[in-house]
């Protein structure tokens, strides 16, 4: 029996293509990656919000019509996977309405960030949302994505952080920084090895973070690896999820256990649909932020089977491999026998 064929088309983001270029690898499928161009942010698109996504959408068209295209029509093609996605051409309609495969979208973000990847979804056999605020329709599923368990492991090394933040600042996660804000006035950094490893998206902004002496800025942005080892090596680690969107899972938020640290991220109940609360992580509001993290960086047994339990879970429900075969399964598609 051969192998299903799966044509993956991507942004190049933060090493998630490859994530889940693997994830079907596992289960048994042969994958062609195809990647068209990431969109980077700057001032003309700050004033101009519409000119991202026309960007957005002439660098997908272009590699769909042209090396998808190829890939697809050459033959032997079970699946088109399109991560993202954006607004449609005609052409691009039209090739989609006559694809020799079945088409399955897997958003990214909320649609309220990119609509543009809804555009998709008319023409796919099945639409996988990361926000299950998004879902609508009968072929659609709530389905965050999972993470990479080849980069994403509990290390031997020693513990460099007690307390780890991480992820970008910025118009659509002030409530991030309101959590952040929390920490860098409490006298938490002052008493424990604090990193916090983000981004404002410029410069001339994380000059002006003012961080606690005690916090360490380990970097803007790491790669895929870097950033792996940097959750591996901290005892706990805060993940707050963005402002917009219905209700949205990063793919951190199963990274963080999946690497072997507690992870804390905001109490809100769509979480526990993914993680157990209390169990698998630790949730708090605001107002809870800083005695939540008092109390349990004092607890180094309740961190800790709170990371086993984490760690646990993500690695039997949520890596890219196990996302892969939800994929198959809901499409029909048989892997080849090992």
């Amino acid at each position: 029996m051969m192998k299903p064929r799966i044509v993956i088309l991507s942004p190049p983001l933060a090493g998630i293509p490859e994530g889940v270029a693997s994830g079907f690898e596992r289960a048994g499928c042969a994958v062609a990656g195809f990647s068209y161009g990431l969109v980077r942010g700057n001032r003309l698109k700050g004033l101009f919000p519409g000119f991202a996504e026309w960007e957005r959408a002439w660098k997908f068209h272009r590699t769909l019509l042209g090396p998808v295209r190829a890939a697809v029509e050459g033959g032997g093609c079970d699946l088109l996977l399109v991560l993202k996605g954006a607004r449609l051409h005609p052409r691009a309609e039209r090739f989609l309405a006559a694809l020799p495969c079945p088409l399955a979208l897997w958003t990214f973000d909320s649609l309220g960030r990119v609509p543009g990847q809804e555009a998709l979804a008319r023409y796919a056999a099945h639409a996988f949302y990361m926000d299950g605020g998004d879902i609508h329709g009968d072929r659609a599923t709530w389905l965050p994505l999972g993470y990479d368990e080849r980069i994403h492991h509990p290390t031997p090394e020693p513990k460099e952080f007690d307390l780890l933040f991480v992820g970008r600042l910025g118009t659509q996660y002030r409530r991030r920084r309101a959590f952040l804000d929390a920490l860098n006035r409490s006298p938490i950094p002052g008493r424990r090895r604090v990193g916090f490893v983000g981004s404002t998206g410029s410069r001339a902004g994380d000059a002006h973070l003012d961080l606690h002496p005690g916090m360490r800025h380990v970097a803007p942005h790491l790669a895929p690896g870097g950033f792996a080892s940097c959750i591996a090596k901290s005892s706990v680690c805060v993940n707050i999820h963005q402002d917009d969107g219905g209700r949205p899972v990063n793919p951190t938020f199963f990274a963080i256990p999946g690497s072997g640290a507690c992870q804390v991220a905001e109490d809100a109940p769509h979480l526990a649909r993914w993680l157990e609360p209390g169990k698998q992580f630790i949730s708090a509001s605001l107002d809870t932020f800083i005695p939540t993290l008092e109390s349990l960086l004092d607890q180094p047994g309740r961190i800790a089977a709170t990371a086993e339990a984490g760690r646990r879970e993500a690695r039997e429900r949520h890596t890219y491999a196990l996302r892969a075969r939800q994929i198959m399964t809901t499409l029909g598609i048989v892997p080849a026998p090992a």
